[in-house]
């Protein structure tokens, strides 16, 4: 059991810095869509 543990921890820390990149990629992408909605 804690040898699953711990593969499910490595594998969820190891993807961390991509989970990271696409959150702030959708930001940014929602945040232009309406910004540039607000601006008409």
């Amino acid at each position: 059991m804690q040898e699953v543990a711990k593969r499910a921890i490595e594998q969820y820390v190891s993807k961390r810095d991509q989970r990271l990149a696409s959150a702030i990629t959708l930001v940014a992408t929602r945040d232009a869509e309406l910004l540039d909605r607000l601006s008409r």
